[in-house]
C-alpha cells in the first residue's frame, strides 16, 4: 500500500493506493488528478477514511473513531429493510465498497449469515483498510459478478 500526501488542492491528509513503493509517483499522481487512474483509492483526512473510484464521488466513508457506524445517509436508509425483516437469517449484498453495510450487519445481526459479492478484486484488497471482518462461518466476501451470481 503506497501512502502519499493528498494531491488535491485545498485538502490535507493522505492518499493510499494499491501500488508498490517503486512506482513512478509523478505519473501516478498525474493519473489520479486527471481521472485516468482505474483502481479504487483511499483518502484519509480529518478522521475520515473514504473510498473513491473517481475523485468526483465518494463511494464509502468510515469515521476512524467509530468504524462500525453508518457514516452516510444512504447507508442508514438502506438498513430500513430491518423495519420489515428485523431478524434476517441470511443477507446477500452485491458490492462491498468500503464495507459499511457489511460491517453493520455483521455487528448488529449476529443470527445472520452474510454473503457479499464483489466484482472488483482491488476493492476486496482494500477490505482491511476499512476493518471489514475476515471470512468466517457467518461472513464471507466472494469475488464474483453480482448479476451472474443472482442468476445462478
Amino acid at each position: 500500500m503506497l501512502e502519499l500526501a493528498n494531491p488535491f488542492e485545498e485538502e490535507g491528509g493522505v492518499i493510499r493506493l494499491l501500488e508498490s513503493d517503486d512506482c513512478d509517483r509523478r505519473q501516478l499522481l498525474g493519473r489520479i488528478l486527471d481521472g485516468s487512474y482505474h483502481r479504487p483509492f483511499l483518502i484519509e483526512e480529518d478522521g475520515i477514511r473514504s473510498l473513491y473510484f473517481t475523485r468526483a464521488h465518494t463511494q464509502s466513508g468510515m469515521r476512524l473513531s467509530d468504524p462500525d457506524a453508518l457514516e452516510f445517509d444512504y447507508t442508514r436508509k438502506m438498513m430500513g429493510v430491518l423495519l420489515f425483516v428485523p431478524h434476517p437469517q441470511q443477507v446477500l449484498m452485491l458490492g462491498l465498497g468500503g464495507g459499511s453495510l457489511a460491517k453493520y450487519c455483521y455487528r448488529h445481526l449476529p443470527q445472520a449469515h452474510i454473503r457479499v459479492v464483489e466484482i472488483n478484486p482491488h476493492v476486496i484488497a482494500l477490505r482491511d483498510q476499512f476493518d471489514v471482518p475476515p471470512d468466517s462461518e457467518r461472513f464471507e466476501v466472494l469475488l464474483a459478478d453480482g448479476a451472474r451470481f443472482v442468476r445462478q
